[in-house]
């Protein structure tokens, strides 16, 4: 070191050493809710002061987890606290790794042991701190509307869920509205004009948008603007919790940092649309009043999903033999298998994209679904029979959101760290570390475009963290946690059931057999 690094250096280390005193405390303050906000921010001021010290003195081993600890503190400032357990426990393990290094500062060393190994990637940062209904209760919300008889019923529904809830027939102006977390627009007259308000008067806010009527124009135009949330008049009380219960889980636990709304509305742009059998096959198979004849009939007006139908009935997955007409091929298959195999035809009116940083192709990515499809009919058609249908199709739509991702990490240019951080922690943590959400999370984005029950879209959503689910789609979501879990997004098989996952299952009161059974039959094909 010259002269002058040796002074800056010596008046870092004084520094390091009078804030050490504190953070171990800070860290403690993190725990309760009146203390949590002035903690996270003192704590993010220390390590962010701590990256450009060892950045300029290029102290690259301390520098590598200040970082990381400035990322997650910036991850969860707008938390309200408490923290959740592993975040802290981590903190307290980087408190260790810095004491070492103080002792290695007093002993005049100018090189430093490598982090402990464990502490580098291991906290993930989009977990609710709390469950979900119990966050939705610390928020604040904001419910516009110019009908004041409705207003009052939905306004009485909105106090059972949340601290506190403000009624306007229009957006104040006269008054301070960042203390609002999620603002409710029902009304039909300046929607746009309002939203644009709600975003310049309260831009960390969340926004629900409900109309009488919902074209494809105006939900276009919503998600350009940052809206996703959308409900219809006459408003269901599930429904309204339903779709609270999913902004409090987008807004204030997963932080989009790169796949903004903006990203995902100009992906969905490249999708080619649908072919309107396929909505009418999809009618037929969710009605029960509804034949097998009429299913027939609308599959033989298409001769494309005549032949993927045909071509499924060879498939070793479903174990069929001897199939020769269309007419026969339905009807062994039933509603539910015939709807799973024509929407998995989604997959392909997307355009096709690198999906190098999950070291796999289209094939690949495209035998993923298959196998969790086949994993999804072996198993579940064990446990519940009626619940097939929405879980087929969750099953094989459940990785759409991977083309996303792969293509904005190729784009940002994170390939390798991506690689790495998977080898390490999972595809999971590796997404959520690099962006704050995951593929199932823009899963659900995409499948929301193309008007899919909200059984399908949100069991996705929640199969990260089934506990949270709703309770009307808490079974499906646990169903997906089990097979994502078991069929990863690289194509691999977890032929060994986790602990985790037995663990679930004893207390959802599961038989591991047929589980275990389904499992040896996927690994063969």
């Amino acid at each position: 070191m010259t002269d002058i690094d040796q002074d800056l250096f010596d008046m870092f280390k004084r520094q390091y050493d009078k804030q050490l005193l504190t953070i171990q405390d800070s860290i403690d303050d993190l725990k309760s809710i009146e203390t949590y906000e002035t903690s996270v921010n003192s704590l993010f001021r220390v390590f962010h002061n701590y990256k450009s010290s060892t950045s300029y003195m290029e102290l690259e081993t301390i520098k590598e987890l200040v970082v990381a600890v400035e990322n997650t503190l910036e991850s969860i400032r707008r938390d309200k606290g408490p923290a959740q357990s592993d975040i802290i426990e981590w903190l307290y393990k980087v408190n260790d790794q810095l004491i070492i290094w103080q002792e290695e500062m007093q002993e005049n060393k100018q090189t430093f042991s490598k982090v402990a190994e464990g502490i580098l990637h291991k906290v993930t940062l989009t977990q609710p701190c709390t469950k979900l209904k119990d966050k939705l209760k610390t928020l604040n919300l904001l419910y516009i509307d110019k009908d004041t008889q409705r207003a009052s019923k939905v306004v009485h529904a909105l106090e059972k869920l949340s601290i506190d809830v403000e009624y306007r027939i229009a957006l104040p102006k006269e008054k301070n509205l960042l203390k609002i977390d999620i603002c409710i627009l029902n009304s039909s007259i300046n929607t746009f004009a309002t939203v644009q308000d709600i975003k310049k008067e309260i831009p960390k806010a969340g926004v629900i948008v409900i109309v009488d009527k919902m074209t494809e124009s105006l939900k276009a135009k919503l998600m350009f603007m940052g809206v996703n949330n959308f409900l219809i008049n006459p408003l269901r009380g599930s429904d309204l919790r339903r779709e609270l219960h999913n902004i409090t889980l987008s807004h204030f636990s997963n932080r989009r940092i790169l796949i903004t709304n903006t990203k995902i509305h100009s992906f969905i742009q490249t999708l080619k649309p649908l072919p309107s059998s396929i909505f009418e096959i999809q009618d037929i198979c969710n009605d029960e009043e509804r034949s097998i004849k009429e299913l027939i009939a609308v599959v033989k007006k298409d001769p494309i999903i005549t032949a993927n139908i045909l071509d499924a009935s060879k498939s070793p997955i479903y174990g069929l033999k001897n199939i020769t007409t269309i007419d026969q091929a339905v009807s062994i298959f039933g509603k539910r298998t015939v709807n799973a195999i024509v929407i998995s035809d989604l997959s392909k009116n997307i355009p096709s994209l690198d999906l190098e940083a999950y070291s796999i192709n289209e094939e690949t990515f495209s035998r993923v679904a298959t196998l969790r499809l086949s994993l999804m009919i072996k198993w579940y058609s064990k446990v519940s029979i009626s619940l097939l249908s929405t879980l087929s199709l969750s099953a094989i739509l459940g990785n759409l959101g991977q083309l996303l991702l792969a293509s904005e990490i190729k784009k940002s240019d994170k390939q390798e760290e991506f690689k790495q951080l998977a080898l390490n922690d999972g595809f999971q943590i590796a997404e959520e570390k690099l962006f704050h959400t995951n593929t199932t999370s823009i899963t659900h984005d995409i499948l929301k475009y193309y008007k899919l029950s909200f059984e399908i879209t949100d069991s996705i959503r929640y199969s990260d963290k089934p506990a949270d689910a709703p309770l009307e789609i808490h079974q499906l979501a646990i169903a997906n946690h089990i097979v994502f879990n078991t069929v990863l997004l690289n194509g691999s098989i977890n032929k060994e059931i986790s602990k985790e996952i037995l663990q679930l299952m004893e207390e959802e009161k599961l038989d591991t057999e047929p589980l275990i059974k389904a499992i040896q039959y996927i690994s063969q094909l």
